[in-house]
């Protein structure tokens, strides 16, 4: 579950001109020899770099985007981010934006007018996944199925499909902590907590705040 402390990205800043998200990870390559490339050595330790380049300022959101450049302080604290794939993600392919509502078995409905909500894309682990998995058993959603290439968020973290095959997935990065059997899967609105690079919070404070102007900011995730 997200910290409801952490702030999110405004809505009305989306979208940018340009989403890149960068897999980072340690790698140490030895001396060079006289033939071939260097032994290289790949840290399991991983995360992501996330740019949003051309960030469009405009009268409608510019106290927003203030607000919450002075709320994180520069790198000091996180925020949630994300890749902002709605052109392809799993829900926008499906049309699913909407919950199914329905009424108890009485047929009956709450005092104040409203119904049970059920989510129509739930995606969730259809086995126990320990940390560190790069590959879990997922129960898909069949109306916006995930595929090779989607994202999905687990507690604040993100992960990517590198390959699907049935129930079985392989992920990147793997899994942050131990996760048991039905844990559901964000797959409606993935993002990742993360903070500010520092050498960007200058650029944040100084966004051009005329009647169009843009701005490039860059984001690491948290705790990888």
């Amino acid at each position: 579950m997200r910290d409801p402390l952490v702030s999110k990205w405004p809505e009305n800043t989306i979208p940018v001109r340009h989403v890149t998200l960068v897999k980072e990870r340690a790698v140490s390559s030895g001396p060079q020899p006289l033939v071939g490339r260097p032994q290289t050595v790949v840290s399991p330790a991983a995360g992501w770099r996330l740019v949003y380049t051309g960030v469009l300022v405009r009268p409608f959101n510019v106290h927003a985007l203030r607000a919450l450049m002075a709320k994180i302080e520069g790198r000091a604290q996180p925020i949630f981010v994300g890749p902002y794939d709605y052109a392809y993600g799993p829900v926008k392919r499906a049309g699913a934006t909407n919950p199914i509502t329905s009424t108890f078995s009485d047929l009956t409905i709450f005092s104040d007018g409203t119904r049970w909500e059920t989510s129509i894309y739930d995606c969730t682990l259809a086995a126990d996944a320990a940390q560190g998995a790069t590959q879990i058993s997922i129960t898909n959603s069949v109306t916006a199925p995930l595929k090779g290439g989607d994202y999905f968020e687990l507690d604040g973290r993100l992960h990517v499909i590198e390959e699907l095959s049935g129930p079985l997935a392989l992920i990147w990065p793997g899994l942050r902590a131990d996760y048991p059997s039905g844990t559901v899967l964000e797959i409606a609105d993935p993002r990742m907590t993360a903070y500010l690079e520092t050498k960007d919070a200058a650029a944040a404070a100084q966004m051009q705040y005329g009647r169009w102007g843009e701005t490039t900011l860059e984001f690491v995730e948290a705790g990888w």
